[in-house]
């Protein structure tokens, strides 16, 4: 037999015994080029160009120290948010703010001057508060009940007074709001009698100076 046969279809198959290639060795290894840290400047090694005496010579000599400036500003401006109620007592009216997270009546330093002219008689206590950032302390108050008259319709109220506060506003706490009947419309920025929902009253507008 011949080392090689020629088949119909014109291609030769080989009979002999084909030679093992060489085996390749390869290398997890990957080599990792780093780029040194250089001067873009001057090409300078391990240097960089804010710190460099080539490009920069006052570089070591630098003692300016970098700072932000701010300029604060103050201005006032009304907020129409709040819900402020106009009341009568003693044929005086003030504007006072319906608080509902309040659990007094506080009357504001306007109001405390109506009371000392209208010739009220307060009663003294001390009175333990707490504060907006969780502190509590306690400071000399005064009381003193007063009909409270709101489109037409009365209420008798307890006022507690800071005498040594200034410029404070007058609140009017939930058992107040409850008494009276006012039911708040924040959304609409109006107010209105539980009975008498379709009849409402917008809030009033801040006054340069509190009741």
């Amino acid at each position: 037999m011949k080392a090689s046969e020629t088949l119909n279809v014109g291609r030769q198959v080989s009979s002999k015994t084909p030679e093992k290639l060489p085996k390749m060795e390869y290398s997890n290894e990957v080599p990792i080029e780093r780029f040194p840290l250089k001067c873009y400047g001057c090409g300078k090694q391990r240097m960089i160009k804010s710190r460099c005496r080539t490009c920069n010579p006052n570089s070591s000599q630098r003692t300016d120290v970098a700072s932000n400036h701010i300029n604060a500003y103050t201005a006032q401006t009304r907020c129409p948010r709040l819900t402020l109620i106009d009341i009568t007592f003693c044929g005086e009216k003030v504007r006072a703010c319906a608080d509902t997270g309040s659990l007094h009546s506080i009357a504001g330093e306007k109001m405390y001057q109506v009371f000392k002219d209208k010739g009220f008689i307060f009663q003294e206590t001390t009175l333990a508060m707490s504060l907006a950032d969780g502190q509590q302390t306690t400071g000399e108050a005064f009381t003193t009940q007063v009909m409270i008259e709101i489109e037409g319709r009365s209420a008798l109220t307890r006022f507690i007074i800071l005498p040594k506060v200034k410029g404070n506003r007058s609140l009017l706490e939930t058992n107040f709001l409850s008494s009276a009947g006012l039911i708040l419309d924040v959304k609409n920025a109006c107010w209105y009698f539980w009975d008498n929902p379709t009849h409402t009253y917008p809030f009033g507008e801040e006054l340069d100076t509190p009741s």
